[in-house]
């Protein structure tokens, strides 16, 4: 068997396994709004965040994250960590990771799994919460990108949906992105709408807002990127 086929096979084996020893939490991963999409950061390039999450009654948190895009033997993989400053107890480190496993015709949807939240530490995972891990198909349809997939998670297996459209304005590219994803053990689902517009060639800001569909109140993330090439 060629080396990349066993390289295919060890990379689906461990994500496999990740997503079965996970069993929610949101964490800052590659994607839409609230929910993640089948594309990585290229190889050699990535990109180091700060957001908050703010309104609803919510106490201003701060995080950062940092990830980075590889491509062994010509896989897609991104790896990336996220650190939490407050409210309640810093956690110290959680991962995230994503391989594009789609190989067919670019005609066909993107197929990607990942796991997020992953905090090494036992302590960690009793405060944060496990992990969460995840399917995703993203489709370009000319003039909108589509989202869709499931969350693998302990009390709360999700379906997620998402669209995003852009538009050039001077120059730069203003990306409108809404998404949905069942929350409460399906109970009902968390709507969101937002866009992200470059400032620089290498700054980027995020802001949306989300609302649960039934009950409860609305609130607003901010986030703020610097990308980057090794």
């Amino acid at each position: 068997m060629s080396t990349r086929f066993l390289l295919r096979m060890r990379l689906a084996v461990l994500f496999a396994v990740l997503a079965a020893l996970t069993t929610a939490v949101r964490a800052s991963r590659s994607g839409l709004n609230n929910v993640p999409n089948a594309d990585v950061a290229a190889a050699g390039t990535g990109a180091v965040q700060a957001y908050s999450t703010f309104g609803g009654n919510r106490k201003p948190s701060f995080l950062d994250e940092v990830r980075l895009g590889f491509a062994p033997a010509g896989e897609k993989i991104e790896v990336g960590f996220d650190t939490r400053y407050k409210p309640g107890k810093a956690a110290p480190v959680f991962l995230n990771a994503k391989w594009v496993a789609s190989r067919w015709d670019k005609t066909l949807p993107a197929f990607a799994i990942g796991v997020a939240s992953l905090a090494p530490r036992s302590q960690d995972r009793d405060r944060r919460g496990p992990p969460q891990s995840c399917g995703v198909f993203t489709h370009d349809a000319g003039g909108a990108r589509l989202h869709t997939g499931w969350a693998a998670q302990r009390r709360n297996n999700a379906m997620f949906l998402g669209l995003e459209r852009v538009w050039v304005i001077q120059g730069r590219k203003l990306r409108l992105r809404t998404d949905g994803i069942e929350i409460q053990d399906a109970g009902q689902w968390l709507g969101s709408v937002g866009f992200t517009f470059p400032l620089t060639g290498s700054l980027t800001m995020e802001l949306w807002q989300s609302k649960p569909a039934e009950s409860g109140k609305a609130y607003a993330n901010f986030k703020l990127g610097c990308s980057f090439k090794r």
